[in-house]
Order: structure tokens, then C-alpha cells, then sequence
């Protein structure tokens, strides 16, 4: 018992391990006759004190291990919340930026409550994917509109070369500034 090497456990995997062993040697400790009467007391509290030592270093242990892990949850609940408050915006650019920080930020972030963990893991990508399927739309709908655009502004190149040069000039220069004005009303290609 005196022996284990606390630095070692680092997870809960060692420790559980480790804490399996502890039950066992306690097993053996109680199946073990006392020893003479001068010494019993003497060697009881020394292995109660290993025992102790043992006990008191696993349960804070895992304090700490719940400590960051409410920490944590507590982290991903602000990210579920900033990321919520973005979802909606229409500053493309910007808030992918933002949205993409907070992914990093969530993936650096480290275990949370289990009870807890799929449900914020929803709330955000729901936040997220909201977010990137209107940008999505957008630049769909943009595109078609600019798709739109160019198909208008290609008739009126049609229509410029197909004005008659034998035209009246002032009538055909009338026409060039009424297609000019037409094309620059077009939106952007």
C-alpha cells in the first residue's frame, strides 16, 4: 500500500485499477491472524494509514475530475448560448469567423456532465447548422439571381448588335442609352 505511485494515476482507468488492488490486499489483510500483541497496534495503524492515504488522494482525485468537468459544462453552455445569439445573422462573413471560433473552442473544451453532454452537443450544432443553411441559401438564391443577371445582360448584347446601322443615328444612339440604362439597372453577374 505504501508503495503505490500516486503520480502515476492520472485517469480514472488507473485508478480503478489500482483501487482493485487495494480491495484485494485488504481481502488478504482481513484473511491475515495478528501479529504478536507488541506490534499488532503499531502495524494496524500503519496500514490504516495506507489505506487512508490511499482513499483521501482518490476522492480528491475525483473532485477535481468533477470540478473540471462542471467547469467544462458550465464553458459549453456560454458556447451554446453565444452561439445561439449568432444563428440568426446575416453578416456572412463575420459570423462564420465567429461560429468557426467557437467550434475550436468547443472541440479544446474538455469533457462535460454526461448527463448533459448530448443535449448541449445538440443545442450547439443546431445553433451552428441554422446558421450555415441560411448562409447556404443565400448564396444559392445569389447565385441564381446573378445567374438571372448574366442571361439578361447577354440579350441585351443580342439586341445592341442587332441594331440596324442603317438606322437614323440619333434614334440608334437613343437606343444604346435606353439598353446602357437597362444594363446598368441589372444587378451584379
Amino acid at each position: 500500500l505504501e508503495a503505490i505511485e500516486y503520480e502515476k494515476l492520472t485517469n480514472s482507468k488507473a485508478w480503478e485499477k489500482v483501487t482493485q488492488d487495494v480491495l484485494n490486499l485488504q481481502e488478504e489483510w482481513r484473511g491475515t491472524g495478528f501479529a504478536p500483541r507488541k506490534a499488532n497496534q503499531k502495524i494496524f495503524e500503519r496500514y490504516r494509514k495506507a489505506c487512508d492515504t490511499f482513499f483521501e488522494r482518490k476522492a480528491a482525485f475525483y473532485k477535481s475530475i468533477r470540478a473540471e468537468i462542471s467547469a467544462n459544462t458550465e464553458k459549453k453552455k456560454e458556447l451554446c448560448e453565444i452561439a445561439e445569439q449568432l444563428k440568426d445573422s446575416t453578416d456572412w462573413k463575420e459570423t462564420t469567423e465567429k461560429l468557426i471560433q467557437l467550434q475550436k473552442e468547443w472541440k479544446k473544451t474538455g469533457q462535460a456532465s454526461k448527463k448533459l453532454s448530448d443535449e448541449l452537443w445538440k443545442r450547439f450544432i443546431t445553433a451552428c447548422d441554422h446558421f450555415f443553411n441560411e448562409k447556404n441559401k443565400d448564396a444559392d438564391s445569389q447565385h441564381s439571381s446573378e445567374i438571372a443577371n448574366l442571361n439578361q445582360k447577354k440579350e441585351l448584347i443580342k439586341k445592341i448588335e442587332a441594331i440596324d446601322t442603317k438606322t437614323n443615328p440619333e434614334e440608334a444612339l437613343q437606343t444604346l442609352r435606353d439598353y446602357i440604362a437597362a444594363w446598368n439597372s441589372i444587378g451584379h453577374v
